[in-house]
């Protein structure tokens, strides 16, 4: 098992790593210089982001290590992620309420476009913060199915997201529209798809609840 998932880890890392280094061009080339400038806000944001992981997704991790195959630790383990997932929705919730009391003078003042319009830079703007809120979420649930040694499916469904975020937002760029807003939306449905799935199946792992 652990040389299966060693393995998996190593094929994630390596394509992701690839398709990065062949696509990213291919988004320079086909975007505006100021389009392509709201991509690179988007992932310093990203980068930023795990700051506000506060180690909570390791931690989650190793409890979830800890808690697999006793039914009682399970149990426990329900009421630590549900906390911690409280603690990443307050989180979530000031960011939100700092990016949008601020939401003005960062579109307008903070950041300085010429050919992009002030509609689109908010929108897109507002767009990549929830983008990194859900990415918060995505980040603890990926911590929890980590801990229970479920590596080849993560990485799986990585390799299934990565390929939907990149080449198909390529294909958005080169079929659909060069409108950076049309692009963080795709990216936004593809988030969503993958906090979806990464909690179904951390919570699959969970004992069911019985209904009294």
């Amino acid at each position: 098992m652990l040389s299966k998932n060693i393995f998996f880890n190593f094929i994630g890392k390596i394509y992701f790593a690839l398709i990065a280094l062949i696509i990213t061009p291919q988004y320079f080339q086909n975007f505006e210089t100021e389009a392509f400038g709201l991509i690179g806000i988007y992932l310093m944001f990203q980068a930023w982001s795990n700051l506000l992981d506060i180690g909570l997704s390791p931690a989650l991790g190793r409890q979830a290590a800890i808690s697999a195959g006793n039914v009682s630790n399970l149990a426990n383990f329900r009421i630590i992620l549900r906390g911690f997932e409280i603690i990443f929705l307050l989180i979530s919730l000031v960011v939100l309420v700092l990016f949008f009391s601020n939401y003005d003078w960062i579109s307008t003042n903070w950041l300085k476009f010429t050919t992009l319009s002030n509609a689109d830079v908010s929108y897109s703007l507002s767009l990549i913060i929830f983008l990194i809120v859900f990415r918060l979420f995505i980040s603890l649930y990926k911590g929890g199915v980590i801990g229970f040694q479920d590596q080849v499916w993560l990485n799986l469904i990585s390799i299934f997201t990565i390929s939907l975020n990149y080449i198909g937002g390529l294909i958005i760029v080169l079929f659909v529209s060069k409108d950076i807003t049309y692009f963080f939306e795709y990216q936004m449905i593809i988030i969503l798809l993958e906090f979806i799935l990464l909690k179904r199946r951390l919570y699959s792992r969970l004992p069911k609840i019985k209904k009294i």
